[in-house]
């Protein structure tokens, strides 16, 4: 019926009339008739579903009953034997047969029928198992007390006569398992340490081979199965010093960052020393892995740190620590080289008691510096990323000595080609960058007297744009 009215409504509205569409009657469907029309409909709908909740909730609650019923407990089919379970069993068979049931009438009758049978039959069988118990524990008591005071006559010979040998067999035992204990204990820390110097040795011809710990007591200590060129134990005689420390770096961090450890942070004092580029690369990969389960912090005075942390692109915050007079600690954001020399370039020109002719001279030198340090940047992430060794590419940084060679090895992989310059950065970035790169290179030398700002403006936006250079 809702339907009906529901389909002649939308009939309706797409045909107004007053005139019923099905027999033709004048003025039967108007408007009062309509709003009564969509009442009742909007009435059966709500009707309908309600009835549909209901009918979703019976479903959901009948599933519920029908999961009461379980099978007879392990615990009774384990009692067949020691008592009589029979009577559990035949009265757990009709609320069994309920799992089945989909009538919830019939069902909810059942269960209320058939559990009071089962619960008095459980009931029995537990009063029938505790006078069983008791009935045992009375029989036994004479015996034990006998037998208790034997035992405690008996013990002491029997312990006495054994002790020597159980001593001897268990001490033996005890330093054999425990030196198995010890090693199999220690074999992710040596198996990360090894991890952690493969990463770490870069090109170092040194091979860490296995690591063990040896001897008991005061005799304890380690020992590295160490390689150069092959030759076991020649290598720490002739190893670097970076390489003793990256090596004592590989057996630290595994032992720092177990999880069974309580602390969630490593703290490691200038890890670069004496280490080459390529190890100081090495070392930016363990610390960046140890921290993704730990929190890492790094003091160094090496700049070398944070340039590989930088081009690696890995994640950190570097954080300049600088002490002033009085011992005063000042903390800020650590700056790259190229926002370091544009901050001091603007410093000075802000400065309003520096004379001209000396801000001419030197504003332009930090612009300079900041146009090479972004070259260096671009041609070493450029070189190796693309695999070639970290002392070949630092050689061909110090065969440059002038401002259009760091820019030709940025712009075109090739220092020679230092005459293409200002045209590549002319065409590529605009006439006001190579007007700003020729200031910042003949400035530095024969000062400027053109606009400072502009000058310091231009080169920042010049040097970030170099250092974007694929």
């Amino acid at each position: 019926m809702g339907q009906t009215i529901g389909g002649l409504l939308t009939y309706l509205a797409d045909h107004p009339s007053d005139d019923c569409p099905v027999c033709g009657s004048e003025g039967t469907v108007g408007g009062d008739w309509q709003v009564r029309a969509r009442e009742q409909v909007d009435e059966q709908r709500r009707i309908a579903q309600i009835a549909q909740r209901e009918r979703r909730r019976l479903q959901s609650e009948l599933k519920t009953a029908q999961g009461l019923p379980d099978d007879v407990p392990a615990a009774v089919q384990d009692a067949r034997g020691l008592l009589d379970v029979e009577p559990v069993i035949a009265a757990w068979r009709p609320w069994v047969a309920l799992r089945d049931e989909t009538d919830p009438a019939r069902l909810a009758s059942g269960l209320e029928a058939s559990i009071g049978a089962v619960v008095t039959a459980l009931e029995n069988l537990v009063a029938e198992g505790e006078r069983a118990v008791a009935a045992r524990e009375d029989a036994w008591r004479p015996i034990a007390s006998t037998l208790a005071a034997w035992v405690a006559q008996a013990r002491p010979a029997f312990t006495a006569a054994a002790r020597t040998d159980d001593l001897s067999k268990a001490e033996a035992w005890v330093k054999d398992a425990g030196g198995e204990i010890r090693n199999d204990r220690f074999a992710p820390i040596a198996d990360r340490s090894m991890a952690i110097w493969k990463t770490l040795r870069q090109r170092s011809n040194v091979e860490l081979g296995r690591i063990e710990l040896k001897g008991s007591g005061s005799a304890r200590k380690v020992t590295l199965d160490v390689t150069v060129d092959g030759v076991p134990g020649a290598a720490l005689g002739v190893m670097s010093q970076g390489e003793l420390h990256a090596l004592a770096l590989s057996l630290f961090f595994p032992r720092a960052t177990l999880e069974e450890s309580p602390f969630h942070f490593v703290v490691v004092d200038d890890p670069v020393q004496s280490m080459d580029p390529a190890k100081v690369d090495g070392l930016a990969r363990v610390l960046e892995e140890a921290a993704t389960t730990r929190q890492v912090v790094v003091f160094t005075h090496d700049d070398r740190l944070p340039e590989a942390v930088r081009r690696l692109g890995i994640e950190a915050r570097i954080i300049e620590v600088s002490r002033r007079e009085g011992s005063e600690v000042e903390l800020r954001p650590a700056l790259t080289p190229i926002e370091r020399h544009i901050q001091d370039a603007r410093s000075l020109v802000r400065t309003e008691d520096l004379p001209p002719d000396v801000a001419g001279r030197v504003v332009p030198g930090f612009c300079r510096l900041a146009i090479e340090a972004a070259c260096v940047e671009t041609t070493r992430r450029r070189r190796i990323g693309r695999g070639e060794p970290h002392d070949e590419v630092e050689d061909a940084l110090r065969s440059v000595t002038r401002l259009t060679g760091y820019a030709a090895l940025a712009l075109f992989d090739d220092p020679s080609r230092g005459g293409d310059v200002l045209a590549r950065i002319n065409s590529e970035y605009g006439r006001s960058k190579a007007d700003a790169f020729q200031a910042a290179n003949k400035g530095s030398h024969g000062g400027f007297t053109g606009d400072l700002d502009a000058l310091v403006r231009e080169s920042a936006v010049l040097a970030r744009q170099l250092a974007e250079t694929k």
